[in-house]
């Protein structure tokens, strides 16, 4: 099991790929640390940014409305 630590270093690096144009990476990312932590905001932020850096504001909204109903 990853700590809180490096979960939150695994974001970090989600947020930088993502950043940096790497949204399938990112993507993988933050759909490895949902698999650990379903529904946890954090990874479903990312994940909808992912979706934004590419013009999907629809796919970003659905993602969005998760972290709101949780």
């Amino acid at each position: 099991m990853f700590s809180e630590r490096q979960i939150a270093r695994l974001l970090d690096i989600g947020n930088l790929a993502c950043q940096k144009g790497l949204v399938a990476h990112a993507r993988t990312i933050f759909d490895g640390v949902l698999a650990l932590k379903p529904n946890f905001a954090p990874a479903l932020v990312g994940l909808a940014f992912t979706h934004v850096v590419v013009d999907d504001f629809d796919g970003a909204q659905s993602i969005l409305d998760k972290v709101l109903a949780a």
